[in-house]
């Protein structure tokens, strides 16, 4: 990576030292890397380099799904789901046809 255009760089390996040569390593939690792979592909100097493919990235945070769990853990409670105790509460009407 060119740390000077924030831009990723093609760089020689000398005896597969690739730190010296600076080399980032991908991580799944940085954004900004992760945005400059997806781009790989389209830069003209990189069309011949493989496609990045697996998880580019992982974001952190909460999905909806977690959140909308979650929330219903919340609004219950603790209570358990009893359909008999409530119906035998009495609140209950019938439907005549």
């Amino acid at each position: 990576m060119d740390v000077d255009t924030l831009s990723l760089k093609i760089v020689d390996v000398v005896d597969g030292d690739w730190e010296s040569a600076g080399v980032i390593v991908h991580d799944v939690t940085n954004r900004a890397v992760a945005y400059m792979l997806v781009d790989l592909r389209v830069a003209p100097k990189f069309r011949e380099f493989p496609m990045a493919l697996g998880v580019i990235y992982d974001d952190p945070k909460p999905t909806f799904d977690s959140d909308v769990v979650a929330e219903r853990e919340k609004s219950s409670g603790g209570r358990v789901a009893d359909l008999g105790k409530l119906l035998g509460k009495g609140q209950t009407w019938t439907v005549e046809g």
